[in-house]
């Protein structure tokens, strides 16, 4: 997981995106064990591209998220619930930065 994450945060999310904006950690895993990948893994990663604010994150268990070939994705109503508080943070970030101002 941790190497999954570390590949995710340096080619799924590019860099010219990241500095100055804020990112939400977020991750799936088989296990309850990989929750820590979050923190130790995925965080850091995060952490190197220079955001102006990284979110609380989340971390949902891969059983609670059917991915269907025509209903799109899925997600358990427990787990649907923390993600919707965690992207509603999310959005609040960016509510909270201060436009950038040109040098004189």
């Amino acid at each position: 997981m941790q190497t999954g994450c570390r590949n995710n945060g340096r080619h799924g999310v590019a860099r010219h995106y990241v500095p100055q904006q804020p990112v939400p950690p977020l991750a799936a895993g088989g296990t309850t064990a990989h929750v820590l990948a979050i923190d130790y893994a995925l965080r850091p990663v995060l952490a190197s591209m220079s955001p102006a604010r990284i979110t609380p994150g989340w971390f949902v268990l891969d059983e609670h998220i059917d991915v269907r070939r025509d209903d799109g994705i899925v997600v358990e109503p427990g787990a649907r619930q923390a993600l919707n508080q965690v992207i509603d943070r999310f959005a609040a970030a960016f509510s909270e930065r201060r436009p950038l101002r040109a040098t004189a």
